[in-house]
């Protein structure tokens, strides 16, 4: 299987299809993390782990797992396409793709609105000015990271995925 074939087949899915579980996933990192100690700094080894698995019914060598935080220094996320929900507070983890049990695929997921929706870390298009920063003039997901982030909301029950899309402002680009 090719990683476009394993792609598609996971876009046209849809929650019915996948089996949940949820605690321990066996799917650990552990990092060393500088961390200051009185005057001196050391280092310390931090665990992660995905909290959530899902399986796909009707072929088990395709899995997605859910919930190791990108950094597990800082797992808060601030962009400004966050800002548009009631509750401000976000963070961002990874949705990791495995086939056979080897990862293959990994997209980034930011948790919004105190968790009430996930999105996956948008494109972002940007009007280039001379001699000056890029303008930032919106926030777009393709297909493959929109199935991904509405996939993963469904399987875990959140609000609407599309009305998460119309508060942070996302256009979704087929």
């Amino acid at each position: 299987m090719t990683l476009d074939e394993l792609r598609h087949i996971i876009i046209a899915s849809d929650a019915d299809d996948w089996h949940v579980l949820s605690g321990p996933s066996y799917l650990d990192r552990f990092m060393p993390v500088e961390v200051g100690r009185g005057d001196e700094m050391v280092y310390e080894l931090r665990h992660g782990e995905h909290d959530s698995r899902a399986v796909f019914k009707p072929d088990v060598d395709v899995s997605i797992a859910w919930g190791l935080h990108l950094n597990p220094d800082e797992p808060a996320y601030f962009s400004e396409w966050t800002q548009g929900f009631p509750d401000k507070n976000a963070y961002a983890y990874y949705a990791d793709v495995f086939y056979r049990g080897s990862l293959v695929d990994r997209v980034p997921i930011v948790a919004v609105d105190g968790g009430r929706y996930k999105i996956a870390i948008p494109e972002q298009d940007l009007e280039e000015i001379s001699n000056m920063q890029p303008k930032l003039i919106g926030y777009w997901l393709g297909p493959w990271k929109n199935a991904v982030g509405k996939l993963i909301t469904n399987l875990v029950g959140g609000y609407s995925y599309e009305e998460g899309l119309k508060r942070a402002s996302i256009e979704y680009r087929p």
